[in-house]
C-alpha cells in the first residue's frame, strides 16, 4: 500500500481536536471524537495492509502482531516509566495504590475495563488520572487481536456482509445500553461499543480497495466529511448519548476523506506541517495528557492559566519529539534481536516500579505527610460495602432507639456522633450509603445525564435497596437523624425526605442535619498544602449548601421535625484548618481529627438539643 500523506494530516487533525478538548472541554465540547477518527484510520489502514499481503501471500500473523507491538508498546512503556517517576513525587501516599492499579492495567492493555468502572471519563477525578488516555490504546490493541482472523479466515466475498452485520449489531447493542440503561461510561470504554468505529474503516477499505472517488466527487466528499467531523466536535458533548449510533457521524466523516482522491482541499492534509504533526501524533497523544493530569492533580482544579497552557503545549512538543526520535522510531525500525535487548530493561524497570510503588512512595513522603487515617480518612465511612449492616455508636451499653441514616457525610461524621453519644450517654445505630441517602422514593431517571457514571447508578440502586432493608427499623425508631451533604442532588431526594417526615408517627422525631461546609470547587486541601500541617499561604474558600426551602420549612410546619446546623460551629472559622492542622481528608469530608474537634465544640449543645428538645418531647430522660 502506498504511503498517503493526507492520512498523516488527518491524524494531526484528530490529535488537535483531542488536545483542545483536554485543555478545556468547554472550548470544543466534542473534541474527544478525535479518538474516533484515530480508530477509523486504524481500521482502514490495517485492513488495506492485511488485504494486500493476503493477495500476494506474504501475510504472517506473527509479523503482524510484532509490528503492532513495536509500534505501540515501547513508546507507551517509556511514557509510563517517566510518568510513574513524576507521579511518585506529586501524588499523595494515600493515592499511590490506586495509581499502581491504573499503571498495571495500562501496561497490560486492559485499562479501558478498569476505567469503565471508575469515575466518569469527564469527571473531576478522572482528569487527574495521568494514564486515563491509555484506554484508547488498550482498545486498539484488543481490536488488533481480532482483525487479522476476520480478514484472513473469512472468504473475501463474505467479509463485507459480515462486517456490515457486525456494525449494525454492535452499534445497536451499545445504543440500547446507553439509551435504555444509562450505561454511557461503560460503553465509552467498551471494546464492543468501539468496534463499529474500526469496522467502518474496515468496510470502506474493502469497498474502495485499489480505487477512489473522482476528483469532483472527492471534493464534495471531503467537504461533507469535514463538516461532519467539525459539527461532531462542536455539537456532541459529554451529555450526548455517545458512542453508539452518534459515534457513526464523525466516523462517516472520516472515511469520506479517506476514500477521496487528492484535491486542493485534501492538500491541506498533505502539507509539510500537517504531515509532520501527523507523524508525531502518537507521541503527542501519549505525552499531552499526563502533563495535564499531573498539573491538575497538583492544583486540584480543572482549569489552567494561560501560562500553564503555554507550558503544557511546550512540554508536550518537547517530550513528543524526544519520544518519537529516540523511542518510537528506533523500536519500529530495529531488528528483533536489538528490539528484545533494548526493550527488556524498560519492561523490567516498569514491572519493578509497579511492584515497589507503595514502598518507594514511603521514602518520598514530605516531612508532614503522615500516613495516618486520623488525618487522611474518616476511619469509618460507608457501612454497606458488601451487605447492609448497622453500626453502633455512643454508649454501646444502651439501646436507645436513635437511628442515623445518610450519605457519605454521615460516614464522615460517625466519630462525631460516637464521641457525643459517649459523653452525653446515649447510643446510635447508623447506616449510610454513597452519594444518596437510604430513603424511599429516589428516582433513577432524574440523575442528570452528564453526571451518569456506573458509581452514580450503583449508589442510587444501593440506597434504594438499603431503604427497603431498614424500613422496619425506621418504623421502630424513636428518633431518626438524617445527615446528607445536600438534600437536592436530584429533585426526588428532597421529596423523599419530606415523605419520610410525613410517614412518621406523631411520637417519632426526625432530625435533619445541615452538614459541615466543604472546600469550594471540592479542592483537596491536603494536595494543595502537601501535607496536614499548614504549609502554604493559599486561601481556600469554604462553601455551604443551603437547605432546600421545602426541607427547612418542615421545622416550622411539623412538630416532630427539627433542623440542626452543625456548620455554625466556630471550628470552621478558618477551615479547612483548625489550629493550623487540616481537618478534611478531601474537599468535601471531615477527617477523624476534624470530627473530633467538631464533636468537642458541639458536645454540650448537640447533646442538650437531643435530650431536652427531641427526647424530652417523648418523656425520655
Amino acid at each position: 500500500m502506498r504511503f498517503r500523506k493526507d492520512i498523516q494530516g488527518l491524524r494531526a487533525l484528530a490529535f488537535l481536536l483531542v488536545f483542545v478538548f483536554h485543555l478545556n472541554s468547554q472550548w470544543l465540547p466534542g473534541g474527544f471524537v478525535g479518538v474516533d477518527i484515530f480508530f477509523v484510520i486504524s481500521g482502514f489502514l490495517m485492513t488495506s495492509i492485511i488485504l494486500v499481503q493476503k493477495e500476494n501471500g506474504s501475510f504472517n500473523f506473527y509479523q503482524f502482531y510484532l509490528q503492532r507491538f513495536k509500534r505501540i508498546v515501547p513508546a507507551q512503556f517509556v511514557m509510563l516509566l517517566f510518568v510513574a517517576v513524576f507521579s511518585l513525587y506529586s501524588y499523595l501516599y494515600t493515592d499511590i495504590e490506586t495509581l499502581r492499579k491504573w499503571f498495571v492495567s495500562s501496561a497490560l492493555f486492559f485499562s479501558n475495563i478498569v476505567f469503565a468502572h471508575s469515575d466518569n471519563y469527564f469527571g473531576a477525578k478522572s482528569t487527574q488520572n495521568p494514564v486515563l488516555h491509555t484506554w484508547s490504546l488498550s482498545i486498539e490493541m484488543q481490536f488488533y487481536l481480532f482483525l487479522p482472523f476476520l480478514l484472513m479466515l473469512v472468504k473475501n466475498k463474505y467479509i463485507k456482509g459480515i462486517v456490515t452485520i457486525l456494525i449494525i449489531i454492535l452499534t445497536g447493542y451499545s445504543s440500547y445500553k446507553i439509551f435504555t440503561n444509562g450505561m454511557q461510561p461503560i460503553m465509552y470504554f467498551s471494546l464492543l461499543s468501539r468496534m463499529p468505529e474500526f469496522l467502518v474503516g474496515v468496510i470502506f477499505a474493502i469497498a474502495f480497495k485499489n480505487k477512489s472517488l473522482s476528483k469532483n466527487t472527492s471534493l464534495l466528499a471531503t467537504i461533507t466529511g469535514l463538516i461532519l467531523i467539525f459539527l461532531s466536535a462542536i455539537i456532541i458533548d459529554e451529555s450526548s448519548h455517545f458512542p453508539g449510533v452518534v459515534a457513526l457521524i464523525p466516523c462517516v466523516g472520516t472515511v469520506l476523506i479517506l476514500i477521496s482522491s487528492e484535491t486542493n482541499l485534501t492538500g491541506l492534509f498533505s502539507n509539510k506541517i500537517s504531515v509532520y504533526v501527523g507523524e508525531l501524533s502518537y507521541s503527542l497523544y501519549l505525552w499531552h495528557w499526563p502533563i495535564m493530569a499531573l498539573l491538575r492533580y497538583s492544583n486540584d482544579q480543572y482549569l489552567f492559566t494561560i501560562q500553564e497552557m503555554l507550558g503544557i503545549t511546550l512540554l508536550t512538543i518537547v517530550f513528543a519529539w524526544l519520544s518519537y526520535k529516540y523511542v518510537e522510531s528506533y523500536f519500529r525500525n530495529t531488528d528483533n534481536k536489538a528490539f528484545v535487548k533494548n526493550f527488556l530493561p524498560v519492561s523490567i524497570l516498569l514491572i519493578l516500579l509497579s511492584v515497589l510503588f507503595p514502598k518507594i512512595a514511603v521514602f518520598k513522603k514530605l516531612p508532614n505527610e503522615f500516613v495516618d487515617p486520623f488525618y487522611y480518612g474518616s476511619k469509618s465511612n460507608i457501612s454497606i460495602e458488601k451487605k447492609p449492616a448497622f453500626e453502633k455508636f455512643g454508649d454501646v451499653k444502651k439501646n436507645d432507639k436513635i437511628l442515623l441514616i445518610g450519605d457519605s457525610n454521615l460516614g464522615a461524621l460517625k466519630r462525631f456522633y460516637d464521641y457525643i453519644g459517649k459523653e452525653e450517654g446515649f447510643s446510635f445505630l447508623a447506616i449510610n450509603t454513597h452519594t444518596y441517602p437510604p430513603v424511599k422514593g429516589l428516582k433513577k431517571e432524574e440523575v442528570p445525564y452528564d453526571l451518569i457514571t456506573p458509581n452514580q447508578f450503583n449508589a442510587l440502586e444501593k440506597a434504594t435497596k438499603v431503604a427497603d432493608f431498614i424500613n422496619e427499623d425506621v418504623k421502630k425508631s424513636d428518633v431518626i437523624i438524617i445527615t446528607c451533604a445536600r438534600y437536592d442532588r436530584i429533585p426526588s431526594e428532597k421529596f423523599a425526605v419530606i415523605e419520610l417526615a410525613k410517614s412518621l408517627k406523631k411520637e417519632q422525631k426526625l432530625v435533619i442535619i445541615k452538614s459541615f461546609p466543604k472546600v469550594k470547587n471540592d479542592i483537596n486541601p491536603i494536595k494543595i498544602n502537601r501535607g496536614i500541617v499548614r504549609n502554604t499561604s493559599n486561601h481556600l474558600c469554604q462553601y455551604s449548601y443551603k437547605l432546600p426551602k421545602e426541607i427547612q420549612n418542615l421545622d416550622d410546619t411539623m412538630d416532630n421535625v427539627f433542623v440542626y446546623d452543625i456548620s455554625r460551629s466556630n471550628v470552621f472559622k478558618n477551615m479547612p484548618y483548625y489550629n493550623d492542622t487540616i481537618m478534611y481528608y478531601d474537599g468535601g469530608h471531615l477527617n477523624y481529627y476534624g470530627q473530633m474537634v467538631l464533636a468537642k465544640s458541639l458536645t454540650k449543645d448537640f447533646g442538650h438539643f437531643i435530650k431536652s428538645t427531641v427526647l424530652k418531647q417523648k418523656n425520655v430522660k
